[in-house]
């Protein structure tokens, strides 16, 4: 069983429900010690302001999302995604996140070399390493499903350690999300040599049968995943970090906040 002194709210969970004030209140309210603000909140309230509402609400951040992506189609392309990136790791430097997860991008229209969208990706983190080893902010780098290949086109672990591999620095690492991973059966070996370069863990469900792109992110216990063994697996190969659930859910939206957590809670005891 999860222990909830672990657990950690991405608050793109409760996105167009609770402001940031709001969701953080809520989470102090019922005991959470970590959450994660969204590009969209440090974007819109700055980096100085959310680090006050958490400092306020007594919340550490578990990460920061950085979803602007590597893949550009020319050099003033190129720039504007890398400047991006750097106000970034300055948002995630002025909270104090233990690290920000990058997203490696989507291929752009008319452009179908994926191994080459890969290089990108790794000359765009190396091209922003220095900036994020001189902030103190771990870049971890976030496999999508391969669903989901066309907008993120890192959709492995082994994919996301062999770009650490290649940069080889502490200053990189990966963030595992199991909604994401689950599926992947090289991932129990992976997990060992992989050791303290996980970052971060992060979970949601995966529905039961989907006969189209998956849009929703399930509550655990909703979906697929059995998360034990994997939570287990982390915890034998040293991951002792917050644990982060995000959730998008339409049915979940709907319902009061305070259930909404209440049952994340549950899950996360129930499920985890």
């Amino acid at each position: 069983m999860a222990s909830l002194d672990r657990l950690s709210l991405n608050l793109a969970t409760f996105e167009d429900v609770l402001d940031l004030n709001g969701a953080l209140d809520l989470l102090a309210r019922n005991g959470i010690r970590y959450a994660a603000p969204t590009r969209r909140q440090w974007e819109e309230e700055g980096p100085r302001q959310v680090s006050r509402g958490l400092r306020g609400a007594g919340i550490a951040p578990s990460s920061l999302a950085d979803d602007a992506g590597f893949i550009a189609e020319g050099g003033s392309d190129r720039r504007r995604l890398l400047d991006a990136h750097r106000r970034a790791i300055e948002a995630a430097a002025e909270m104090g996140a233990p690290c920000l997860t990058v997203a490696g991008g989507g291929l752009l229209p008319g452009f179908k070399d994926l191994t080459g969208a890969r290089h990108m990706v790794e000359d765009g983190l190396a091209s922003i390493l220095d900036d994020a080893l001189a902030a103190g902010v771990v870049l971890a780098i976030e496999p999508a499903h391969p669903m989901l290949a066309a907008a993120n086109v890192v959709t492995t672990l082994r994919q996301a350690l062999d770009i650490c591999d290649g940069l080889g620095t502490s200053g990189v690492a990966v963030a595992l999300d199991l909604f994401s991973t689950w599926w992947d059966p090289a991932l129990p070996d992976l997990i060992e040599p992989a050791g303290r370069r996980i970052a971060l863990c992060q979970l949601a469900d995966w529905p039961v049968a989907s006969s189209s792109m998956p849009t929703e992110r399930m509550l655990m216990g909703d979906g697929v995943i059995e998360f034990r063994p994997w939570l287990r697996l982390l915890a034998d190969h040293g991951y002792d970090r917050p644990i982060e659930v995000e959730i998008v859910s339409r049915f979940w939206r709907e319902r009061e906040p305070l259930a909404f957590l209440h049952a994340v809670m549950e899950r996360f005891e129930s499920a985890c």
